[in-house]
């Protein structure tokens, strides 16, 4: 809002004067360099006088004399003293006074480094100016109008009320009376305690809590939202809050109020850097999920600071891209010390956000309502909804994750309460007030540029003497643009121009570019912004390096007054000078870009704080050109921000700028324009998973394409959608059909294969699409495109290492890794190089796959893809797994479900609990494991996840098995195992066979594990699995010691040991010793025996392998009983017992149980072995009870 002009202590003396005694005019200051009177109470002019007397005054009072002097700030200039008026007429003429007297050589400048702010000090010629000036204001002649008007000088005048004699003249009227200050209305917010006590309560149980929640003030502009905010913000801040918050600019810049905040928290953006391309909807949500969890833990407090405020002002301009932000950060507020606190006009809100904040749930009055649409009443009780709005506002009770509270117009009690803060005395006249709220309707607004209005043309007296009683004689609203450019026009030349510049620049005005198109000197522009940020008419953004407009309706006001021909001359000139401040940030952008990628002219997050981001130039420079009605330059520019808001993950600005882009390209009929631009908003849409927009966009370009690349270019995005929607058959005949269009080599024809061979995968016809994949590999090659080269190579090799071929598999991923580093493509170096690590890791070769992965995760930090960050901590996770080091593996699968989380890929984080779930069934916490495992297949199933959700019905089986749950194990085997059948996933299938083979093993079934575990041990070595080979050695060679078959045993469990210890797999190697270790004791080796049970017990203890820890204790157990060791053996066996027992080993501790009572000699003994095993047999099956030797018929 233009603040107030009034007060002025000089007036021009062309002024006219309507009657001495009865008003008073307070005049704006005129333009131009002018001679100004100060006049006595019957309108003679008592002495001249100018602006540059009262700076000159002034610097001499605030000690801006002499060598030593530090200086006088500007703003201590403008502001001097108590009754001075801060007006912005006067700051401008300050402005200009101060220029004229440094070029006069009466004032210097004086600039320190510690200061933010320019001082000035008097030369000795201007000190000597300034005693004189001083002097002759100390002997002027002045009405004092304290009771009785009488005539003092003003040196008398200052002695008698205790004011400097330059305070007093600068308080002047205008027409030389000085009215001592009486008593005013209290400055601040007018009536909105209820609402600011309201949103109180909200930051308070947040700083209490920690636990997040936002507050959003709604109403139509003017009613106070700002003053309500600066308040609520102020209250939060006195108690210790940490506040940061930004303005919604209006800008297309993506997060441009998300990067103010981070800047003011000195925090690094997390989109700085380059971003991987993403082309596949659920990577993109992933991604973009992702990038906004770090968003939210750069804005939020550390654990030990205090909750945070973030702010955020005119939510209805703010970009789409923070509007999704926000929308996702309500989602998960609770997990966060954050208070998010809004202002919006309701009906301007976009619509993600205005979903998200409540907007359409119905409210009474003014007051507030949660988001949940529960109804909730927002004032009074039940039936009593027309009570006071202070009354509703505070007791509405609205306890929601979001409170809402509406601002409506003020009451008459209200408005009266707002003139008087205007005037600055209390008592205004009921008639006046009635007539200001019916003019204005209450609209806080309206009310304070109405009342100033009335003030400044006269029509207001200081103090009630005169004013307007009937609602005609009060302008309308409608005037408050009619006031602006009456005030503006009234400034000097500099000012205004200023002022209407910044007009056209926008909401948020670079002082580079404002600099670059007014004509006005640089000393003097920061005067002039500096006045104006001093009037609030600016106010500071960016580290000084720009500003922004308090009150759009300024803006408008002075955007609206040019005529259509100017208008567009001065957008073409801003334009201009925001392509000049791109070139100043060396963005180097084109234009151009490639089909299948981001192109390089758009360096997502490229950006300083004095020349702003790609996006945000590109946005306003295309905005700018389009209302200069330049519209080819308009499409570019919009292209161009389109492109850069991709690389954010910001697709929904990117969509807009597309779509602003389409419609001046239809609307200047440029077709071939029109169809680039459709095609990239159905690369867009794929990316979003908006496949009927998708669709729609490729069919446009598709039907109206002409040359045969661009119709290959559009059937390759349907072909995309088909693949999409499941739609394969038909993927695969577009393909082909649109392949017969043209032969010439393309990025299209590489595309077109590329998208064939996914259909046929998802067919399962691999032969085919391996051969696809290698007509997509010559294509790339034709084309000359390396990129896609080696695309198409790592695909090559992602089919072989699907179908279990890792010779090739390698082959072909070393390829795809040398081909993208000879390019620079890190992204898909880092998706061979993890490709690469799983080959090792299926082959056993764990060493090798760590490097791998390690190397990949390098890759994909570099380019900032977070998704496939995580995936690297989960795979770095099975080789520690495979290795026994429980504890990293742990720690990695909790930060690749920490990254899945983030990214909100339902998949992935069912895939991290079932890791983390086979962890617990290898530590031997059944219970645990069982829960996690359960967790993991809801959510796998939920989402359609059949395989993973297979492979986790692998481990609940092998849970089944320890804890004696037979039946429902071998029905989690069996469903697993058929559902890797149907995929022809055999190394699956191979180890559901080998789970399966322990599991007869566990029912003492010897001829069903042989064949389950010969079947497994077969697959294995076809698909040059060594580990899980080695694994079903182990078995075999357990079940041919209970079959009597030592010598088997012994070379089946020797080929194990030794592929374990390539592997340094620690957890399979003492689980072999264990096994040997048996052996010996069956064969009466017991020294032999002891020796390998030691070596898997320190292993076990070691890595916390709980369940095998406790098998070994057993078998020491055993080998004491044998040796006659009977109290040694109990003291095992007990240990062992109580150790499966405690992780839910129900089989084992049965079994257990079973050897103590035998080897124990003591009757009291057997008995509490026989009632703890009834006690676990409640949770078998008596077959089960039976098998591990507690029947009926067992003996006590």
């Amino acid at each position: 809002m233009l603040p107030s002009m009034t007060g002025a202590t000089l007036r021009n003396p062309t002024t006219v004067m309507a009657g001495p005694t009865e008003r008073r005019f307070k005049s704006l200051w005129p333009s131009g360099p002018t001679t100004y009177m100060v006049f006595s109470p019957n309108g003679e002019a008592m002495s001249p006088s100018d602006p540059s007397d009262l700076v000159l005054a002034r610097l001499r009072a605030c000690g801006g004399t002499g060598e030593g002097s530090r200086g006088v700030a500007f703003t201590r200039l403008v502001d001097g003293g108590d009754d001075s008026p801060e007006q912005l007429s006067e700051q401008i003429a300050v402005a200009s006074a101060v220029e004229r007297l440094r070029e006069d050589g009466l004032v210097a400048a004086v600039d320190e480094a510690d200061d933010a702010e320019t001082r000035f000090t008097l030369t000795d010629r201007g000190t000597e100016k300034a005693r004189e000036v001083t002097n002759r204001i100390r002997e002027t002649e002045i009405t004092v109008a304290d009771g009785d008007h009488r005539e003092v000088t003003v040196a008398t005048a200052a002695a008698e009320l205790d004011r400097s004699p330059v305070e007093v003249y600068a308080a002047l009227s205008a027409d030389g009376v000085y009215y001592p200050p009486g008593e005013t209305a209290t400055d601040g917010v007018v009536d909105r305690e209820a609402e600011r006590n309201r949103c109180w309560s909200v930051v308070e149980t947040v700083r209490d809590e920690r636990s997040g929640r936002a507050v959003f003030l709604a109403g139509p502009a003017g009613v106070g939202k700002t003053a309500l905010l600066d308040a609520v913000l102020a209250d939060a801040e006195d108690r210790g809050l940490d506040v940061v918050g930004a303005r919604c600019r209006g800008s297309d810049d993506p997060y441009q109020p998300l990067r103010t905040c981070l800047a003011a928290l000195e925090g690094e953006a997390p989109f700085e850097g380059a971003l991987p391309d993403v082309d596949d909807p659920e990577v993109y949500e992933a991604q973009q999920s992702a990038l906004f969890h770090e968003l939210t833990a750069a804005l939020a407090p550390d654990p030990d600071e205090p909750a945070r405020v973030l702010w955020f002002e005119d939510l209805q301009l703010t970009d789409a891209g923070t509007a999704a932000y926000l929308t996702a950060l309500l989602e998960r507020l609770a997990d966060q010390p954050l208070v998010v606190v809004g202002t919006y006009r309701p009906t301007e809100l976009p619509d993600v956000l205005a979903t998200a904040v409540g907007e359409g749930v119905e409210t009474e009055g003014d007051g507030t309502a949660d988001a949940d649409g529960d109804g909730t009443e927002a004032a009074g009780d039940e039936g009593e909804g027309d009570e006071d709005t202070e009354e509703g506002a505070a007791d509405d009770g609205a306890d929601g994750p979001v409170t809402r509270v509406e601002l409506g117009p003020f009451s008459a009690a209200e408005t009266r309460r707002l003139v008087e803060q205007v005037v600055g005395e209390r008592g205004a006249p009921t008639t006046l007030v009635e007539a200001v709220h019916e003019r204005t309707g209450g609209n806080p607004l309206f009310v304070r540029e109405t009342v100033e209005r009335l003030l400044e043309r006269g029509d207001l007296g200081p103090r009630y003497e005169w004013y307007p009683e009937e609602p005609g004689d009060v302008a309308a609203p409608d005037a408050v643009a009619e006031t602006v450019i009456e005030r503006v026009d009234a400034l000097t030349d500099p000012a205004t121009s200023v002022l209407r510049w910044a007009a056209l620049v926008g909401q948020y005005v670079p002082l580079d570019v404002l600099a670059a198109v007014c004509d006005v000197p640089e000393a003097l522009l920061d005067r002039l912004v500096g006045a104006l940020v001093e009037a609030d008419v600016f106010e500071r953004a960016d580290s000084r390096e720009g500003v922004t407009f308090r009150n759009t309706a300024v803006r408008r006001a002075l955007e609206d007054d040019l005529g259509d021909e100017e208008r567009r001359r001065r957008h073409a000139a801003i334009a201009a000078a925001f392509v000049e401040r791109m070139a100043a940030a060396d963005a180097g952008m084109t234009g151009e870009r490639a089909d299948d990628e981001r192109p390089d002219d758009v360096r997502a997050g490229e950006s300083d704080s004095s020349t702003g981001s790609v996006g945000d130039i590109a946005a306003t420079v295309a905005a700018h050109y389009e209302r200069a009605g330049e519209d080819r330059q308009a499409i570019e520019w919009y292209r161009r921000a389109g492109e850069y808001a991709r690389g954010l993950y910001a697709h929904e600005a990117a969509i807009e700028q597309f779509h602003a882009a389409l419609a001046l390209a239809r609307e200047s009929d440029d077709g071939e324009t029109t169809l680039d631009i459709a095609e990239r908003l159905a690369d867009v849409y794929l990316t979003t998973g908006d496949h009927d927009e998708a669709e729609r966009f490729a069919e446009f370009a598709r039907e109206r394409a002409e040359d045969p690349g661009r119709r290959q270019r559009a059937a390759a995005q349907a072909c995309e959608v088909a693949n999409a929607r499941g739609d394969f058959e038909a993927a695969v005949e577009m393909a082909e059909s649109a392949l017969a269009l043209s032969a010439d080599p393309s990025r299209e024809r590489v595309r077109l294969f590329a998208q064939t061979a996914k259909a046929e995968g998802f067919l399962g016809e691999y032969e085919s699409a391996r051969a696809t994949t290698l007509r997509q590999l010559s294509a790339a090659a034709r084309a000359g495109a390396t990129d896609l080269e080696a695309v198409a190579t790592l695909s090559l090799g992602t089919l072989a290492w699907r179908q279990d071929d890792y010779e090739a598999a390698r082959k072909h991923l070393d390829s795809a890794l040398a081909l993208a580093e000879s390019v620079g493509d890190r992204q898909t170096a880092g998706r061979a190089r993890m490709n690469l690590g799983i080959v090792a890791w299926n082959r056993g070769e764990y060493e090798r796959a760590l490097a791998a992965y390690r190397a990949a995760g390098e890759d994909f930090e570099a380019v900032g893809d977070r998704h496939r960050t995580a995936m690297v901590h989960n795979n770095i996770g099975d080789v520690r797994f495979e290795q026994g080091a429980y504890d990293d593996a742990e720690t990695a699968y909790r930060r690749a479900l920490e990254g899945f989380e983030a990214a909100g890929n339902r998949r992935a984080v069912g895939i991290a609990r079932m890791n983390l779930g086979k962890t617990a069934v290898r530590r031997g916490d059944y219970d645990a494991a069982k829960s996690s495992l359960t967790e993991a297949l809801e959510r796998l199933d939920a989402v359609g996840a059949a395989h993973a959700a297979a492979v986790t019905g692998l481990h609940l089986g092998r849970v089944g098995i320890h804890r004696a749950e037979y039946d429902r194990a071998r029905e989690l085997l069996t469903e697993a195992r058929e559902g890797f059948e149907s995929v022809e996933d055999r190394h699956r299938v191979a180890s559901a066979d080998l789970r399966l083979g322990e599991l007869a093993l566990a029912e003492g079934d010897h001829e069903a594990a042989g064949s389950r575990l010969g079947d497994a041990l077969e697959a294995f070595r076809t698909v040059g699995a060594e580990q899980d080979a080695a694994k079903a050695k182990l078995a075999l060679g357990r079940l041919r010691t209970e079959t009597g078959d030592h010598a088997a045993a012994r070379d089946r469990l020797g080929a194990a040991l030794e592929a374990f210890e390539r592997a340094d797999n620690r957890h399979e190697v003492a689980r072999t010793h264990l096994q040997l270790g048996r052996v010996d004791l069956v064969e009466s080796s017991y020294e032999a025996a002891r020796d390998h049970f030691e070596t898997a017990l320190e292993t076990l203890e070691a890595i916390e392998a709980s369940h095998c820890t406790a098998e070994t204790r057993r078998a020491l157990g055993e080998l004491a009983a044998e040796r006659g060791d009977g109290e040694r053996a109990v003291g095992h066996l007990r240990a062992a017992a109580d150790a499966f027992e405690e992780i839910g080993a129900v089989g084992d501790a049965l079994d257990t149980l079973a050897q103590v009572a035998e080897t124990c000699e003591e009757a009291d003994e057997r008995a509490a072995c026989r009632e703890r095993a009834e006690r676990l047999g409640d949770r078998v099956s008596e077959r089960a009870l039976a098998r591990h030797g507690w029947s009926d018929e067992s003996e006590s």
